[in-house]
């Protein structure tokens, strides 16, 4: 029996999701500037100025709440780097090339990652910590930092061997991405908590720290960090898959 393809009006296969490289890059990068531009239009027109209807009506675009536009944007990104270091797991795995275990922990790093933005286990560490107690006064009131700095550190022992065998630019761009993640996760955080240390009545013990002009450019600060780390990332890797020549294909499989 004849083999026959199924073409669409312009000649592609049907069933085939083709992405151009350019388009990817333009709505990773300019998708994190919308959110963190609506952000900060709502916190001018909204907050600065005791707008409370506007404020409350656009609380769906507040970098600082968990249920929110910018935190599911996020989750998804993340997620989507999954997805990609994924692809080129199998596609090394496939030609028994030996970095394919570090593609495969990046990919279920990220996929964690991912699951964290919605579990919001580093806000659930920081409120045990505080409920507990602490005699390091410089991280009573935010654990996270401390414990988030360890991780990323074995997390970055555990891959110089990787990032020394990738190609320069690519190892380049994955430290870059990593240092502006983490300079969101992790900086402003630790700046967030030297504040409370020398102004300590800016946040009682067991009281969430209140809003003002400072602690809101910390969450600028903070979220657009690691929103353009993972869009460089996610860029990065994209190209990465371009460079090796990687697809995913998924074929439903009959019991």
């Amino acid at each position: 029996m004849e083999k026959v393809e199924a073409k669409g009006d312009a000649g592609y296969d049907l069933g085939v999701v083709s992405i151009n490289s350019r388009v990817f890059y333009v709505l990773q990068f300019s998708a994190v500037t919308l959110l963190i531009v609506l952000a900060v239009l709502r916190y001018v027109f909204g907050t600065l100025q005791g707008n409370e209807t506007l404020e409350l009506a656009t609380r769906i675009f507040d970098l600082d709440r968990e249920n929110s536009v910018p935190t599911w944007f996020s989750m998804m990104n993340l997620f989507v780097a999954s997805v990609l270091l994924f692809i080129i797991t199998i596609h090394c795995r496939a030609r028994k090339q030996p970095l394919t275990h570090y593609w495969l922990v990046l990919s279920i790093l990220f996929l964690g990652l991912s699951a964290e933005e919605v579990i919001g286990l580093h806000e659930r560490v920081t409120y045990f910590h505080n409920v507990r107690g602490s005699d390091i006064k410089l991280i009573r009131m935010n654990a996270w930092v401390v414990y988030g700095s360890v991780f990323a550190v074995m997390i970055g022992l555990y891959f110089v061997p990787f990032l020394l065998r990738l190609e320069r630019r690519t190892a380049a761009l994955m430290v870059l991405s990593g240092g502006l993640f983490l300079s969101g996760a992790l900086l402003s955080e630790f700046l967030q908590t030297l504040m409370w240390d020398f102004h300590p009545g800016m946040r009682p013990a067991g009281v969430a720290a209140p809003k003002t002009s400072s602690t809101d450019f910390l969450v600028f600060l903070e979220e657009g960090g690691e929103m353009y780390g993972v869009a460089l990332f996610n860029c990065t890797i994209f190209k990465e898959i371009l460079r090796l020549g990687a697809t995913l294909t998924l074929r439903p499989v009959p019991n």
